[in-house]
């Protein structure tokens, strides 16, 4: 199941393999996005496994936008991004501002991606600065040390 955010919908759609495209998958049901439960006309359209997948994704979406952080916001880049190529798919043109903003962003999105080592599979993302609360343990931590 893939669950496309598009708007103000959430498109939840099934891989197709009776098509010859790659990767092709055939719109089921949609719902608006700003609901944070799955609603009864989706839950008929889907089979069990398919709810308790919407369901996590819906958490996680509400999780993410209630406290992002770094890791949160690298791990929803590529789904960002392929959501953004599909939508560059579907259009013909675009603003020349828009394109510039564009093709500026990726371009420094690929300087920055350049400069970071991939880790050995299994170990965990590290972020270089920490977050306002961790600083504040931190500091509280060095004053204990302190007394």
């Amino acid at each position: 199941m893939k669950f496309t955010v598009a708007g103000s919908r959430i498109i939840c759609s099934r891989p197709d393999n009776t098509v010859e495209e790659e990767d092709f998958h055939r719109r089921v049901v949609e719902f608006d996005s700003h609901v944070d439960s799955v609603p009864p006309h989706v839950t008929a359209r889907l089979t069990q496994g398919e709810i308790e997948e919407l369901e996590h994704f819906l958490a996680d979406r509400k999780r993410i936008r209630a406290n992002p952080t770094e890791i949160d916001m690298l791990e929803a880049l590529p789904v960002l991004l392929r959501e953004a190529r599909e939508t560059l798919d579907s259009v013909d043109r675009i603003n020349e501002a828009m394109y510039r903003q564009l093709d500026t962003s990726i371009s420094e999105m690929r300087v920055a991606l350049e400069n970071v080592r991939p880790a050995p599979k299994g170990s965990p993302t590290r972020v270089k600065k920490m977050h306002d609360s961790e600083v504040q343990k931190k500091r509280l931590e060095d004053i204990k040390q302190g007394l």
